[in-house]
């Protein structure tokens, strides 16, 4: 069993700075079980942070488990439609978000793709010719950040979504060696840009003036 691959961007970026994020609690809420439609709401900051990331030219790879799918709760149509509504709002101009890797499958399916699993990330590197060579994983879920341990990249943990409770869970295990608290996705690009670009400190500059640029 294989995850949904979207290739966003019209031209996407090398993986070569691949920044991998979680979509649930950390870039958006999304709701689909109203009436009227998906609710999706938009967390404050992200635009700006993937903003950011584009000007730094990171590429951005969008990991999401929808075990919904897995367990007969939601057609995968809808959850796709869902998502696509979302990427239209985050980046209409589709220069900002390079990929997304959508595992379907539940706990109990035999799967390769469900975070913390890495097959997603694997997918996306098949489908881009190349792999993640310095990478971060930003999430809200204890899975996130097995998956980055498992990845060998840093973890990057919010306090949105679920990550308050995840925190306390990754404390508790002992397992907090690799993973960096942050408030929020903008908070952990922050962390990003700044390792990336420590004279500038990740401002507005021109890329041929940074030195790990």
């Amino acid at each position: 069993m294989e995850p949904v691959l979207v290739r966003w961007s019209a031209a996407p970026r090398s993986l070569r700075r691949t920044l991998l994020t979680d979509r649930d609690g950390v870039l958006a809420t999304v709701r689909l079980d109203r009436p009227g439609g998906p609710d999706i709401v938009v967390l404050d900051g992200v635009v700006a942070a993937l903003e950011r990331l584009a000007a730094h030219d990171v590429a951005v790879v969008v990991v999401t488990n929808q075990g919904a799918v897995g367990r007969g709760e939601q057609a995968l149509e809808r959850v796709l439609a869902a998502g696509e509504l979302l990427l239209n709002r985050l980046d209409p101009a589709r220069v900002l978000i390079d990929y997304v890797a959508v595992c379907p499958h539940s706990d109990d399916q035999d799967c390769r793709c469900r975070k913390p699993r890495t097959g997603a990330v694997t997918a996306v590197e098949r489908l881009a010719g190349e792999r993640v060579r310095h990478g971060w994983m930003v999430g809200d879920q204890v899975s996130d950040m097995e998956a980055a341990r498992r990845l060998r990249v840093p973890g990057l943990l919010v306090g949105t979504g679920h990550g308050r409770a995840a925190r306390h869970r990754v404390e508790a295990s002992g397992a907090a060696g690799h993973v960096t608290f942050v408030t929020d996705f903008g908070a952990a690009v922050t962390r990003v840009v700044n390792e990336l670009c420590g004279p500038c400190r990740g401002a507005p500059h021109s890329r041929r003036r940074c030195a790990t640029a």
